[in-house]
């Protein structure tokens, strides 16, 4: 987990430096909005989870949803973003006590991001950073739902083709979480705590989508 936290602050700070030969100023431009809607779409890379009785494989499928992004400052913005997919899953049983199946399982991700352009002008790269909640809904009944925190993070570009319609692409990097423990403790040093989190699985997307801009 630290290791992908450290190469998510490495990628953002390796966009920063790039950007000094052309840093964001606050000047009027006709790419700036107030609000951005942008519907998605795009490629999801699932994976698998194992447990002590079996392994649970979830396959590649396409991803949709939509973005809606509130401009903060110049050059930076908080953004909801819904996704869906529907990927068919499979459980290989390692044990005698459960059946293994195949069932199509609904994936939903719900997070609150916030984004930092790199460069102004109308191609502008971007870099983000968020948290929110994952959400793998089977539709086999056997089988519960499963909710849980999740962050994201990635990088992307936009490309505006006028002055409210443009282009964006993006990759991300998706992890679903489940809480490991917490702690409390008290010393001659003062007191402390911490709460520890690990991820299920490792999940990617590349995405495309309209921004359509509102001033």
């Amino acid at each position: 987990m630290k290791k992908i936290l450290t190469l998510c602050s490495v990628i953002l700070f390796s966009f920063g430096l790039t950007a000094n030969a052309q840093e964001m100023t606050p000047q009027s431009s006709g790419f700036d909005h107030k609000i951005e809607l942008t519907p998605v779409v795009g490629y999801l890379l699932n994976g698998n989870i194992n447990f002590y009785y079996g392994e649970l494989t979830f396959d590649n499928n396409i991803n949709y949803g939509i973005s809606l992004a509130v401009q903060t400052g110049y050059g930076t913005s908080i953004e909801g973003i819904y996704t869906f997919s529907a990927s068919q899953t499979s459980f290989r049983s390692w044990s005698i006590d459960f059946q293994s199946n195949s069932f199509e399982t609904n994936i939903n991700y719900i997070q609150v991001n916030g984004i930092k352009e790199f460069i102004d002008g109308q191609f502008r790269p971007f870099g983000f950073l968020g948290v929110g909640a994952s959400g793998f809904v089977p539709q086999d009944t056997k089988y519960d739902s499963w909710w849980s925190f999740a962050m994201n993070f990635g990088i992307g570009a936009k490309i505006f083709l006028s002055d409210n319609i443009g282009i964006r692409v993006q990759g991300r990097m998706m992890l679903p979480l489940y809480y490991g423990g917490a702690g409390f403790y008290c010393g001659t040093g003062g007191c402390g705590g911490g709460i520890t989190t690990s991820a299920h699985m490792v999940q990617g997307d590349f995405m495309a989508g309209l921004i359509i801009g509102i001033k």
